[in-house]
């Protein structure tokens, strides 16, 4: 079953969650992710703020729903395509 690994609270480790794909809807394509780089960013938004210094920190935990998958970096296949999505092929 697939599954991520999602930031359910700020502040503390990431949980395992298996889920059922969703079908692409519209111009969406669904894809297999393969790989997902996290980078420095993600990290400070695991955390929930980024810390600005000399005791500042910049709350990141506003207007964010969870459970949240992070990663922005991501290689994979396109596995499923909506009805409307063009240019792309899926596997």
């Amino acid at each position: 079953m697939p599954h991520s690994y999602q930031l359910t609270q700020f502040g503390q480790p990431l949980e395992r969650v298996e889920y059922f794909p969703p079908e692409p809807r519209g111009s969406e394509v669904l894809l297999h992710v393969e790989a997902c780089g996290v980078c420095h960013s993600d990290i400070h938004l695991r955390d929930g703020f980024f810390d600005m210094g000399s005791g500042k920190r910049l709350d990141l935990s506003k207007g964010r729903e969870l459970p949240l998958t992070l990663g922005h970096e991501i290689a994979g296949t396109v596995v499923a395509l909506g009805a409307d999505a063009r240019g792309l092929r899926g596997s």
